[in-house]
Order: structure tokens, then sequence, then C-alpha cells
């Protein structure tokens, strides 16, 4: 499995994502990771997770890992790209790192997605072919943002074989896992 490590970085903005930000708010290197949803129900989901390591990290019992994250992560509902363009009206910092995951593209494979992700799948409706030339407008405006906002580095967390999000700005390069493409930009 291939890894990225992120030595120099201290802030990360964690778009549309959950378990990759446990991950990297686990580094050591790593002082703050903010969630962004846009979606009620992932969102939702999202701040209970994050409630309920809030909770049992202050439980006697508790392990490191839930008190590192309780302190690490932090969770924002709204629109990723409204949130960084007013980094101030939100009181956030630039960050280092922006780490998108624009979760689901349009599959063009016939076989299912994993059980954990079948759920997901069906209360965001990601079988349907409508607004898909919206969806990928939305996505380039994401990553053009993210490039003006970070200091570092984006990250585009992508389907193996999806194309980039924006063919007139190609990432300097990518690192490639079983099912995905980490497509990264740097600064």
């Amino acid at each position: 499995r291939d890894t990225v490590k992120w030595d120099y970085a201290k802030r990360i903005s964690i778009i549309f994502i959950g378990r990759d930000a446990a991950i990297i708010a686990m580094s050591n290197s790593v002082r703050q990771v903010v969630m962004i949803e846009r979606d009620p129900i992932v969102g939702s989901l999202l701040e209970d997770g994050l409630r309920r390591v809030e909770l049992s990290s202050t439980l006697q019992s508790s392990c490191n890992m839930e008190k590192t994250l309780a302190t690490k992560l932090q969770f924002m509902h709204g629109e990723g790209i409204n949130i960084l363009q007013n980094l101030e009206q939100f009181e956030l910092s630039r960050p280092n790192v922006c780490y998108l995951d624009p979760m689901f593209p349009q599959r063009t494979k016939s076989g299912k997605v994993k059980k954990n992700m079948q759920i997901l799948h069906s209360l965001l409706d990601t079988n349907s072919d409508s607004g898909e030339e919206a969806r990928a407008l939305s996505e380039e405006n994401l990553l053009e943002i993210a490039l003006n906002v970070a200091t570092k580095r984006v990250v585009v967390k992508r389907p193996i074989n999806a194309n980039v999000i924006r063919s007139s700005v190609l990432p300097n390069f990518d690192v490639t896992g079983s099912i995905n493409r980490w497509d990264i930009y740097l600064k």
C-alpha cells in the first residue's frame, strides 16, 4: 500500500471524507484537520461520529487514538467551495494541504461497490446520470479554489481509472493504490 508522508503539514482541510481524515489526524506532524461536508446526511453521520469520539475520549478507559482524534478533528457542515473562499469568516487559517475527496464519480464498472459504501451510494443517489455536468463543474471549481488557498499542495482522491478533475491543470504526480489514485498538485 502506498503512503504519502506529510512531514511539514500542520493544518489540513479535509473535504467530503471521514476515515481518511482520521488517518491523517493520527500523524504526529498534523496539528488540525478540518472536515467539510455538504451533504446533510453524510454531515450528520460525521458529526455524530466525531461527537462519539469526543465523548469516549473523556472516559478513563479511552485510548490515545481517541484523545488524539478528539483534539485534532474539527467538523464543518457546508459547501467546501464557500468555506474555502471565506476562511476568515469561519475563523480558519489557510491550510498547508487541501485533501479533496469528491465522492462517487460516475461509475463505469457494472460490479457492485463494497458493502460499507452501498448505503452511502443509495442515500446520495449516485447512480443518477442527471447533473453529471454540473457535478464536474463543481469539482473543477473546488479544485481551482483549493489550489488558490492551500500553501503547500492539493491532493485529490480519485478512482484509479478516473480522469483528472481538470485537464487544463495536470497534477505534478500521483500515487496509485489498488483501487484509488491520489493526484497531487504542488504549489
